[in-house]
Order: structure tokens, then sequence, then C-alpha cells
């Protein structure tokens, strides 16, 4: 049976407090999900992560589902702009007709993706990543069963994914919540603004970040998006 929660006292109550009495109504306690638990240790441990927290919000998890297509997106977005990366990757679904599937790019003429404005070295990539996946060799539920590092050893073993666009696939892909994508310009800018320090000290951070340190990046960028 639902019973509802008695506000009258809550003007007694710290902020702690008052976020732990709402978990306990709202998330049953200790039956909370990692990213909650992440959000409420962030919170707890960092002060500004509790300020940047209040100035945002309660920010859903992003996730994205783990196939081939969402492998083939975070190749073409490397080193690009977000816009320039939506634009190339939606040429690219026009020309497979949105069926990004490895069969259809395996049996598409390499000069049909470089015309939609894939590099060279991209082409290679995702090429080499689609026959990969073709036979098998990339199995996703075995990744998806994977530790943490072990993840991060099989991902930045297929060519073209390198230690970002690993990280990158950890956090949103297979919701791992401490790959935090270290080389990205954005979240170095977020750092240097939000914890007024230099950018050599973002790996100490991260460490005491852990083992939430992905959701930070998301406040991070969702941060700067807003700027």
């Amino acid at each position: 049976m639902y019973l509802s929660p008695n506000f009258d006292n809550f003007e007694c109550l710290d902020s702690t407090q008052i976020d732990a009495l709402l978990s306990d109504i709202f998330w049953g306690g200790s039956d909370i999900s990692d990213y909650e638990k992440g959000l409420k240790f962030l919170k707890k441990n960092d002060p500004v992560f509790s300020e940047l927290y209040a100035k945002l919000g309660y920010l859903n998890q992003r996730k994205r589902a783990a196939n081939f297509s969402t492998f083939v997106s975070t190749i073409v977005g490397q080193q690009l702009s977000g816009k320039a990366a939506e634009t190339i990757f939606n040429r690219l679904l026009d020309v497979v007709e949105n069926d990004l599937q490895p069969r259809n790019i395996i049996s598409i003429e390499k000069s049909k993706l470089r015309q939609v404005g894939i590099s060279k070295a991209k082409v290679s990539y995702i090429l080499s990543m689609a026959e990969q996946f073709y036979s098998g060799v990339i199995d996703l539920e075995i990744l998806n069963n994977n530790e943490d590092a072990e993840l991060y050893k099989s991902l930045t073993a297929i060519r073209g994914i390198g230690p970002w666009s690993a990280k990158i696939i950890m956090l949103f892909n297979f919701q791992r919540l401490d790959a935090f994508p270290f080389g990205d310009v954005t979240l170095e800018k977020a750092f240097e603004e939000l914890w007024e320090k230099p950018i050599d000290h973002l790996q100490s951070n991260v460490k005491n970040w852990s083992p939430y340190s992905g959701i930070v990046a998301m406040y991070m960028w969702s941060y700067m998006d807003m700027k």
C-alpha cells in the first residue's frame, strides 16, 4: 500500500537529509539504480558537482543501443562537431536506405562512402568493422558480459576505436558509469571552468569520482551545451 509522505517537517531538515528521505520515499531506499547511486555519491563527495547538479537538476541517463549502427556513428563522429557528424551520418543512412547493417556496408563501393563525407581512414575502419560484425568476430553479447577493463581492451582492439571512442561506447552503449573519455576537449574546458583547476589535475579528480566518473562527464557536456 502506498502511503503519502508527510512533508510537514521538511523545513527542519538540511538538503542531505531531504535527499535521503526522498530517496526512501520514491526509490525504495537502497533499491535504486546505479545511476541514482552515482548521483548521490557525487553530490556528497564533490562540492563542485553538487553545485552543478543544483544548476542543471536531475538529468536522465544518456543511453544508446549497443549495435553496429551506433558503433559506426561513433567512428563517423571522431574529431568532428556534433552537427557535422550528424550531417554525414544522415547522408550515410540515405545511402543504405536507413538500413545500416554490416552486410549493406560491405556491399557498398568505397567511393560512395567517401562521397557522403567520410574520410578515407574512417571508410577503412568502418568496412573492417562491418566484416567483423558480419563474421561474428565482434559479438555484442560477449562484450556486454565483460568487466570494464576487459571491455575497454576488446574495444580498443577494433580498428578505428581508440581510447576516446572506447570510453564513449562504454559509457553510452554499455552504460559503464566509470568510463571517462580523456582527451575530450569539451570536458577539459568544462573542468577548467567549473573546478577552476589546470587540466593536469583532471586525472586525480576522475579517480575521486570513481566509480561514477562517467556521470560527471554527462553533466559537464550538458553544462557546456547550455552555454
